[in-house]
């Protein structure tokens, strides 16, 4: 008899719990204290984040914006220390951290390039481009997006071009050292893609700077998730789809399920952003098909700038939190976790509710879907 003819296959299955439902806080780049667009973002201090952590129990998880240039300091050198400090002061206070890998940069200025992006090493400048008023220097591996003027910067923005090669072997360079680093970490509950990473590209596929298809860039990105989960064996692992209902069908029917994948929208408004029409209480985009998700996956809803930013349609005024939170708990999302971006003003000046108050008003799962696994198998 063949040894091992019997034999089960060998399956590592690690107890990591990684579904804790409740609210956690999207903190952009707040391992290194950077500034970005929305403006600064504090860790410590009178009204940094440990202050609101510290004042309310609810928050449950922090997302940490990982930064390929601020961290990979030479060819194969990986500088940890910050990032680890931060996750050791959660840790100490009970609280989850979760990784989000930045692959879309906005207002890129001539000295920074794309070096938050990209390792320095991995920068190539390969020519310049001027279209729609905005000058694009174009670099190997990255394609000109928004907002650009679009956005009323008038500067540079970048998302990684998927299917290129080189992209597609650092992303496997970079996620096996992350995961070589914080897969095994208990705390560190999950790790996803930025923000629409599939990104709205302004300057045409077929373009010199945009040698792209809509279908190279979906199989690309196909790769990059597929590359990710291989990655992490035992931290959850989520891909964030900020587009259309369709194109989030086919992400959780075709890859989604079958890869144990979650699937994240960066907007739980429907008033505004991606490229659906709403209608009535359905809202845009990939949350249209929330209300058909089913099985092990969490659903993965985020509140960002421009949510706070919303008009109701039917009152004329903003938004309150109390809104958000009915929109959340509803038929059409039902979410599970909910991630919202840590702002200390509202954009464009206009005031909002606080919801570090209303959230402490909330049970600790905040009242979100709880009937999903603890453990990722």
């Amino acid at each position: 008899m063949a040894a091992g003819l019997f034999s089960r296959p060998n399956r590592r299955i690690n107890r990591k719990e990684v579904f804790i439902p409740g609210f956690g806080i999207k903190f952009p780049r707040s391992a290194y204290n950077k500034l970005d667009s929305a403006g600064a973002f504090s860790w410590g201090g009178i009204g940094g984040l440990k202050s609101i952590l510290d004042g309310n129990p609810n928050w449950r998880f922090v997302q940490f914006e990982l930064s390929a240039g601020e961290i990979v300091t030479a060819p194969g050198v990986y500088n940890w220390t910050k990032l680890d400090s931060r996750i050791d002061e959660l840790r100490s206070r009970g609280i989850k951290a979760g990784l989000m890998f930045q692959q879309r940069e906005f207002d890129v200025t001539a000295g920074d390039d794309v070096r938050l992006l990209l390792p320095a090493h991995l920068v190539q400048v390969q020519g310049n481009w001027t279209g729609s008023g905005t000058a694009h220097t174009r670099y190997a591996g990255c394609l000109g997006i928004e907002p650009g003027i679009g956005q009323g910067s008038g500067s540079r923005g970048y998302v990684l071009q998927y299917s290129d090669p080189m992209i597609q072997n650092w992303h496997r360079e970079w996620f096996a050292a992350v995961a070589e680093k914080y897969d095994d970490d208990p705390d560190v509950i999950f790790v996803g893609t930025s923000e629409a990473s599939y990104g709205t590209v302004t300057i045409p596929f077929g373009h010199s700077l945009n040698p792209e298809s809509s279908a190279s860039m979906q199989a690309g990105r196909i790769q990059m998730v597929r590359d990710l989960k291989a990655a992490f064996k035992n931290t959850a692992v989520y891909h964030d789809l900020n587009q259309t209902k369709q194109l989030a069908e086919d992400w959780y029917l075709n890859y989604a399920q079958s890869e144990h994948v979650w699937l994240s929208a960066s907007n739980t408004h429907w008033n505004a952003s991606t490229n659906a029409v709403a209608s009535g209480g359905n809202p845009k985009g990939a949350l249209r098909y929330y209300q058909d998700f089913n099985g092990i996956l969490p659903k993965f809803a985020q509140w960002q700038g421009d949510d706070f930013n919303e008009i109701n349609p039917v009152t004329g005024v903003l938004h309150t939190m109390q809104d958000f939170h009915d929109r959340l708990t509803s038929s059409y999302i039902g979410a599970s976790m909910c991630l919202i971006q840590y702002k200390l003003t509202a954009p464009s000046g206009r005031v909002f509710s606080d919801y570090d108050n209303f959230i402490k008003t909330l049970p600790l799962d905040g009242g979100l879907i709880t009937a999903r696994p603890l453990y990722i198998l």
